[in-house]
């Protein structure tokens, strides 16, 4: 990427704007499957603040909503009787 000089002007700068932000998101510990989901609600509706921290309380409703809207993700997330018990989040 951007050490093989495949970046634009434009993305270049991007990337080095908000590379610190970019090596914590890689960095943060967590199943890739769930750390996308916690990148798409910061982008959902954060327009100039997408980049913040988000708390797990602001990505809790967010996340559930992801997990639960399909009958897939259902099977798949809430498979076993611990989790069954986090189907009806409030």
């Amino acid at each position: 990427m951007e050490y093989a000089k495949e970046l634009s002007v434009n993305e270049a700068e991007i990337f080095y704007r908000y590379k610190q932000w970019l090596v914590e998101v890689e960095k943060t510990g967590m199943a890739k499957s769930y750390k996308m989901v916690v990148l798409l609600a910061m982008l959902e509706g954060r327009d100039d603040s997408w980049f913040k921290s988000i708390t797990f309380e602001e990505a809790a409703p967010f996340f559930h909503s992801y997990l639960t809207e399909t009958e897939n993700r259902k099977q798949v997330d809430f498979a076993d009787k611990s989790s069954k018990k986090l189907f009806d989040f409030r």
